[in-house]
């Protein structure tokens, strides 16, 4: 009874090793599976970083052709007025 015993213990003692290894590797499997998805979130990161800068470059080229455009337009417009302005005092002048 007291070998039984011993015996059952012994099997107790190899069972719950084996369960604790099991548990190891699983704890460093996660550990893997952690730093595989960190490495992948970095990298996502980097290229969303990297699109964003390029987005951000595109919109400021497409801002500075219209604000370039805006200006051409308004010196147009200042230049009409001007003549306008001098078309009519011409007219106050003669009429």
């Amino acid at each position: 009874m007291e070998k039984e015993t011993t015996n059952q213990i012994l099997l107790a003692i190899r069972e719950l090793g084996d369960s604790l290894n099991r548990t190891n590797k699983e704890v460093a499997n996660l550990g893997v599976q952690m730093q595989e998805m960190k490495d992948e979130l970095k990298q996502e990161m980097q290229e969303m970083k990297i699109e964003i800068r390029q987005e951000m470059q595109e919109i400021r080229v497409e801002l500075k052709e219209d604000i370039q455009k805006v200006d051409t337009k308004l010196t147009i417009l200042s230049n009409e007025l001007l003549e306008t302005r001098a078309d009519v005092m011409l007219l106050k002048k003669n009429g």
